[in-house]
């Protein structure tokens, strides 16, 4: 290609305005400079933001760092693409459109790379006229997009609605969710089960033809998941065939679905109540604690700012949840998956290396510090599961060093013997081949260990400033729970309901002095509608203050 910045450029559909010319970084064979009109810039802007509306309005990742990570590309490379700062290859355009189930053609002609005759008819994934107009009208259409809340449903959820929309497999398997409560006297639906059943007369896909589906999946980087080697358990991989082909039918929807589990293995016995069929292919997400909500209408203390809560299931995700529904704050189930996109929290994909299960942390942590020191209060609960804090051989005591400089206030429920025995006999119901419990449970148990002893250190650093934390204990439920029910303890429910309570009181006390009452100003939520349950609730006194 001739080059220098008169040269003709044989993907434009017209001359650049002489008198709009700049200059951005791309070369010619010669290496000179080629140049662009503020109208081919403008184009290509409101083109591949176009790409990105269709990606939000999906529900999926859409920031430029999410981008980055599935287009193999670098965050900044993609930042000015996207800003229009530097022209995009077509091999970028055409991904970026695969990705967004938009066609290439019509992104090509917006563009002026082809013909507008010669790109495809509307399809319902391209973003109608009204919003290409307010893309071209509005500068700051990146930050307006990134501010409106993203619509989040469970995990079960979406894979029915995946299943539907799929014109091969709608026909192959047939649906059902249930939910599952708990709680005597604080009763709260919890867990929400979706099972996925081969049809009547239906047959699992052989390896080769899941091969074949897996390439010929409707979303970029399709591939075929593992079915395992064959066992005593599933003989001839029947279960494990199936189970891989729902996997790829739900791959797109379950991006960003939060945290959630596949279940129903044969040789495993916890779930077989929840299911019609036994084993199964069951999709569970625990709807309250597993799922990352932003935040609305939150609550303003005199002294903002976020909370950690270090607990799980066992003890204090329960706990956090209801606390951030009931302040309007931020929940952040902090994961593998969690990741900083553009000063947002947002749900990613899972990293693939050994350090995936303390970057979330870290990533969290980092970005509370950020927030501290630039005085912008960031109104959010943070859940970090107590096995981050476990012995790492490569990265030592890291992450608890993050939670003893942390700047947030932190909350920590210690829980009861019974229930960490329960829990360690219920792995043991849903895992052939795992960690057994009570390996798990010496592990824990230590990581529980160096938790407290840092928060003790903690609390010696800040001296004065030492009610910023809280340290509360669960009580031995009378009875040890049943390991065989799916359920989760009514006890242990209604127990974290107390610690919440109790917590909104610490709060109101240490970050709300000489305001109206904080549990007077409650958003609409479980905790709001048992004020005066929990105000009267004399179990709550059995909560141990640490």
């Amino acid at each position: 290609m001739p080059s220098g910045p008169d040269s003709p450029k044989p993907w434009a559909a017209r001359a650049p305005d002489p008198y709009a010319r700049v200059t951005i970084s791309v070369r010619g064979r010669g290496g000179a400079a080629v140049t662009y009109s503020d109208d081919e810039r403008e184009a290509v802007r409101v083109a591949l933001e176009g790409c990105r509306a269709a990606l939000t309005a999906d529900g999926r990742p859409s920031g430029d760092s999410a981008l980055a990570g599935a287009l193999g590309y670098k965050t900044e490379t993609v930042r000015k693409y996207m800003l229009g700062e530097r022209m995009p290859p077509p091999r970028f355009v055409r991904s970026l459109s695969e990705l967004a189930g938009v066609a290439p053609a019509r992104v090509f002609a917006a563009i002026g790379w082809l013909p507008g005759s010669q790109a495809p008819t509307a399809s319902p994934y391209d973003p109608p006229p009204e919003l290409a107009a307010a893309l071209r009208s509005i500068g700051s259409v990146e930050e307006y997009v990134r501010t409106l809340p993203p619509v989040r449903l469970p995990a079960p959820l979406r894979a029915a609605a995946a299943l539907s929309a799929d014109r091969g497999a709608a026909g192959r398997f047939t649906a059902g969710l249930t939910h599952l409560g708990s709680g005597r006297d604080h009763p709260l639906s919890t867990v929400l089960v979706g099972e996925f059943r081969l049809a009547d007369g239906a047959l699992a896909l052989s390896r080769r033809q899941l091969a074949e589906r897996a390439l010929r999946a409707d979303h970029p980087g399709a591939a075929l998941p593992d079915v395992g080697p064959a066992d005593g358990t599933d003989a001839d991989g029947t279960h494990a065939r199936v189970r891989a082909e729902l996997r790829i039918v739900f791959s797109p929807a379950l991006r960003g679905a939060g945290e959630y589990s596949w279940q129903g293995e044969p040789g495993t016995s916890l779930w077989a109540p929840a299911a019609a069929r036994w084993p199964g292919h069951l999709l569970v997400q625990n709807v309250l604690t597993d799922l990352h909500r932003p935040a609305l209408q939150p609550w303003q203390g005199t002294e903002q700012r976020p909370l950690v809560v270090v607990g799980a299931v066992w003890s204090a995700a329960h706990t956090a949840a209801l606390i951030a529904e009931a302040l309007g704050w931020e929940y952040v189930p902090v994961s593998s998956a969690t990741v900083v996109d553009g000063g947002r929290v947002v749900p990613g994909d899972p990293p693939h290396r050994r350090s995936a299960r303390l970057r979330g942390w870290a990533v969290i942590a980092r970005h509370i510090d950020d927030r501290q020191r630039l005085r912008q209060p960031w109104p959010a609960v943070a859940l970090v599961r107590p096995y981050v804090f476990a012995e790492d051989p490569h990265y030592g005591r890291v992450p608890l060093e993050l939670l003893r400089r942390t700047p947030a206030r932190v909350l920590y429920v210690r829980p009861s013997p019974r229930y960490l025995d329960w829990w360690a006999a219920r792995r043991d119901l849903t895992a052939v081949a795992g960690t057994p419990g009570h390996v798990w449970r010496a592990g824990i148990d230590r990581a529980l260990e160096r938790v407290e002893e840092t928060l003790a250190a903690r609390r010696a650093d800040l001296g004065p400033a030492a009610g910023r934390d809280l340290l509360l204990s669960l009580p031995d439920p009378p009875q040890p729970p049943c390991a065989a029910d799916p359920r989760l303890p009514d006890r242990l429910v209604d127990d974290q309901f107390r610690c919440a309570w109790r917590a909104l009181e610490w709060l109101d006390g240490v970050a709300n002095r000489g305001w109206p009452s904080l549990l007077g100003e409650l958003r609409p939520s479980h905790l709001a509608a048992r004020a005066d349950e929990l105000r009267a609730d004399l179990a709550a006194r059995v909560i141990r203050t640490g």
